[in-house]
């Protein structure tokens, strides 16, 4: 079995809209916080990419109604995770319990 990288998911990434666009930025740019964390010296939120930090935000407050702006932090961000997490294994649960039974999805 062949393993995809992430440029070739960033190559069918492309046609995406909608909430499947905005679940692959979330879910691209989320992976970047365990690599940076140090939260003795740094807060890893605020040292992603102002693109990354804008990807997790607009996915929180679309999908999980936070208010939260740009000068947010890790501690404002994980409160979140719980919610993220159950909505994610919820939305992929779905998806593939209809991949299972050949539907369109």
């Amino acid at each position: 079995m062949v393993g995809a990288l992430g440029k070739d998911w960033a190559l069918c990434a492309r046609g995406l809209h909608g909430p499947a666009a905005s679940v692959f930025a979330f879910a691209s740019a989320f992976p970047h916080l365990s690599v940076a964390y140090d939260s003795n010296h740094k807060d890893p939120f605020r040292n992603l990419s102002h693109d990354e930090r804008v990807d997790i935000l607009q996915y929180l407050s679309g999908y999980q109604g936070t208010v939260l702006d740009d000068e947010a932090s890790f501690a404002d961000i994980s409160t979140y995770f719980p919610d993220v997490y159950e909505k994610v294994s919820e939305n992929l649960e779905w998806y593939l319990k209809r991949l299972e039974g050949n539907e369109n999805v």
